[in-house]
C-alpha cells in the first residue's frame, strides 16, 4: 500500500471513529436524561410545534432556493428553479451518511443534463458559506439582544444581511468558494474548476437568493424560538438565550463536518450552556430534542423533495 492509500485509509478511520464516537455520545445524552425527556415530551404543544417545525422546513426550502439561484447564474440550461429546490431537499438526508458528500453526489445526479457536477458542488459550498454567516449573525444579535439590548442586536442583523446582500449580488462569492479551492483536495479542485465559469452578478432572479437568505435568517430564528417558547414552555429570555446557543452550535456541528454534525452540535450546546450559566440537565435535554426535531425536518425536507421532483417528472411527461 504506498502512502497516499494509507494516508487516505486513516483519515477514513479517524471520521468514522468520530463518528461512531458522536453517536455513542447522542445515545448517551439520550439515557442519561431519559426521564427529563419523557417530562418535556408529556408537556408539548402538538399545535405549536407543528407550527415550529413547518417554520424550520420553510428555512430549509429557503436554503433550497438558494441553492438553485446560485446553481442557475452557471447553467445555460432552461430547466425551472423548482427542480434544483427538489434536488436539494431530496439530498439533505444524504450528510447524514459518513464523508458528507452522498447528498451533494444524489443531487448532482438528479440534476444530470442541466448542471455539471462542479456547479452543483460549487452551489452547495456557496449556500454553505451564506447560512454560516446567516447562522452567526442570528446566533450573535439574540446573544447581544438579551445582554444590551435590541439596537444593538438589530445592528448586528442589519451588518449581517448588508454581507448576505454584497455575496448575493456580486460574485464575491464565488471567489471565496474558489480561493478556498487551495486548501481542498486536488481531485475536487478539478472538478470545481470545471464550473468556474464567469456567473452573471446581475441574473435576473439574482434578488431571488437574499430574499431566499432573508427568509433563512427569519424561519430559523422563529422557528426554534416557538418550539421553546410556545411548544416547550420556556420563558421568553430563556427561550431567546437558547435559540442563540442553537444557532452558534449549529456552526459548530457545520465546521466539524461530522455527518450531520452529529455529535458536535450537540457538545458544543452542552459547553456554551455551561458558559451561559444555564441548567446542564435541561439543556442535555433540549439538545436531544432539537436534535429529534432536526432529523424529522430533513426527513420531510427530503420526502417533499422527493414529491416536487416527481410531479416535475409527470408535468415533463404530459408535455412530451
Amino acid at each position: 500500500m504506498n502512502r497516499i492509500a494509507k494516508d487516505g485509509l486513516l483519515r477514513r478511520m479517524f471520521v468514522h471513529g468520530l463518528t461512531l464516537l458522536a453517536f455513542v455520545f447522542v445515545l448517551f445524552l439520550l439515557w442519561r436524561e431519559r426521564l427529563e425527556l419523557l417530562h418535556w415530551v408529556n408537556a408539548l404543544r402538538p399545535g405549536w410545534m407543528l407550527v415550529s417545525l413547518t417554520l424550520l422546513l420553510a428555512a430549509n426550502a429557503s436554503a433550497g432556493v438558494m441553492f438553485a439561484v446560485l446553481a442557475a447564474r452557471r447553467s445555460a440550461a432552461s430547466k425551472p428553479l423548482r427542480r434544483s429546490v427538489g434536488a436539494f431537499l431530496l439530498g439533505q438526508v444524504g450528510k447524514y451518511l459518513p464523508g458528507r458528500i452522498w447528498g451533494v453526489a444524489q443531487q448532482a445526479a438528479l440534476l444530470t443534463g442541466s448542471l455539471r457536477p462542479g456547479v452543483v458542488i460549487l452551489a452547495n459550498l456557496e449556500v454553505f458559506m451564506l447560512v454560516l454567516i446567516l447562522t452567526a449573525g442570528v446566533g450573535a444579535s439574540l446573544l447581544l439582544f438579551e445582554a444590551k439590548g435590541l439596537h444593538l442586536a438589530l445592528s448586528v442583523m442589519a451588518a449581517t444581511l448588508v454581507v448576505v446582500a454584497v455575496l448575493t449580488r456580486a460574485n464575491v462569492l464565488e471567489r471565496l468558494v474558489m480561493f478556498s479551492v487551495r486548501v481542498l483536495p486536488s481531485r475536487l479542485a478539478r472538478v470545481l474548476d470545471s464550473a468556474s465559469e464567469p456567473a452573471s452578478g446581475r441574473h435576473p432572479r439574482g434578488r431571488l437568493a437574499f430574499f431566499a437568505s432573508l427568509g433563512f435568517a427569519l424561519a430559523f430564528a422563529l422557528g426554534w424560538f416557538l418550539l421553546l417558547n410556545q411548544a416547550l414552555g420556556f420563558g421568553g429570555a430563556a427561550s431567546i438565550r437558547m435559540t442563540a446557543i442553537l444557532a452558534l452550535s449549529s456552526i459548530i456541528g457545520m465546521l466539524s463536518m461530522l455527518p450531520g454534525g452529529l455529535g458536535a452540535r450537540e457538545a458544543a450546546m452542552l459547553g456554551l450552556g455551561a458558559w451561559l450559566a444555564s441548567d446542564m440537565t435541561v439543556m442535555a435535554s433540549v439538545a436531544v430534542l432539537t436534535r429529534a426535531a432536526i432529523v424529522v425536518i430533513d426527513l420531510v425536507s427530503a420526502g417533499a423533495g422527493a414529491v416536487l421532483l416527481g410531479k416535475l417528472q409527470s408535468e415533463s411527461n404530459v408535455h412530451e
